[in-house]
């Protein structure tokens, strides 16, 4: 978020009004999403959902840098598909990892480990805001959006392996506990 503008800006060649359609894509992306997710929200385990969301997240991350331009495609369109489509694998995330917690600790400690998950985030993002600001003017904008979606697609594939375990520690309906520490041992 923190080189959106710029992107606009600089990859787009876009104003004000191109970074108010891609917020907007952005946002209607994730309303759709919600909506998807919701519907398959109780036959997909949130050991799949979350690997398959940061997957799909980082590949739709690294097409949004890595798009526009090529082939003749109009950069603004091809931008506003691209955000759009990252729309539900974020959803699918956020609401498998919740899903996942919530499930899977016990209620003496839910709001510990929730309230630990939220400040963690929050820090993250305030460093990776900072490294993305300092990247983006050395290495660019493309090549660091290029980056963040390799990372989520990497977080997506070892999601993968380390809640593939977890997932089938719990029959369905039951929680599951220790779910963290299981995958962990893998």
């Amino acid at each position: 978020t923190t080189l959106m503008v710029p992107f606009v800006k600089e990859v787009l060649r876009g104003g004000p009004q191109d970074f108010g359609w891609l917020v907007s894509a952005q946002a209607v992306g994730g309303l759709i999403g919600s909506l998807f997710i919701g519907r398959i929200g109780k036959r997909v385990r949130p050991g799949i959902l979350i690997p398959i969301s940061g997957v799909l997240f980082g590949l739709f991350d690294i097409a949004l840098a890595n798009l526009p331009g090529r082939g003749g495609l109009p950069l603004l369109p091809t931008a506003l598909v691209a955000i759009a489509l990252a729309g539900a694998p974020v959803v699918g995330f956020s609401v498998g990892l919740q899903t996942l917690l919530q499930a899977s600790v016990a209620n003496d400690y839910r709001g510990r480990v929730f309230g630990t998950y939220a400040t963690t985030v929050a820090f993250m993002t305030l460093v990776g805001q900072g490294i993305s600001s300092v990247l983006g003017d050395r290495l660019g904008i493309a090549p660091v959006f290029t980056l963040a979606g390799t990372f989520e697609l990497f977080g997506g594939l070892v999601a993968f392996a380390l809640l593939r375990r977890a997932s089938r520690i719990a029959p369905e309906g039951q929680p599951a506990r220790d779910v963290a520490a299981v995958a962990l041992e893998d």
